[in-house]
């Protein structure tokens, strides 16, 4: 490649980079149309406080409040993949492991605040999300290293000026006739 870097990034990674970025960015759309949404109910008032304050909703408070703090947690794995490159790895790791939290969250409070759950279509939309969150991260802890486990191929070595300087030249030798 130019500028002498040479990483490798397997197919299965591009892939799962491409779907992560996605399905957060879609789930902080859909969250802020769910939020909207709520702001415009006249079953319920939920201003301000009650979307982003926990235990300032005077319904169902605790259900309420595992959404918020959820919400709290996907705005903190968007910003740390937006800023990937910025921060160090370990910390964008340690947030990003964190949407298992988040989808914990999420669905307790689905279950618990949200009348939808109430049919079958809920029953599915739990079940079925823990059953494909718990596949595709089993295949993660599964796939070999270097296949989506966020391994890549190291860069060759660049080298030093000691390096450098040790390196000789070729001597050139002049016939003389």
């Amino acid at each position: 490649m130019a500028n002498g870097l040479h990483e490798h990034v397997s197919l299965v990674e591009c892939w799962t980079n491409w779907v992560s970025l996605r399905t957060v960015a879609l789930a902080v759309v859909l969250t802020a149309v769910h939020l909207g949404a709520l702001v415009l109910d006249t079953y319920v008032e939920f201003g301000v406080a009650e979307l982003l304050v926990p235990m300032a909703s005077s319904w169902r408070p605790l259900a309420v409040t595992w959404g918020v703090v959820a919400l709290y947690l996907l705005v903190a794995v968007e910003v740390s993949s937006l800023l990937r490159t910025r921060i160090p790895v370990r910390v964008w790791r340690t947030i990003h492991l964190t949407s298992f939290v988040l989808y914990v969250l999420a669905t307790v409070h689905f279950v618990t605040a949200g009348t939808d759950v109430e049919g079958m279509p809920g029953i599915v939309a739990v079940i079925g999300s823990m059953v494909l969150i718990a596949a595709l991260t089993l295949v993660r802890i599964l796939a070999p290293r270097g296949q989506g486990r966020g391994s890549r191929t190291p860069r060759a070595p660049r080298p030093t000026a000691a390096a450098a300087s040790t390196t000789t030249a070729t001597p050139t030798t002049t016939v003389a006739d």
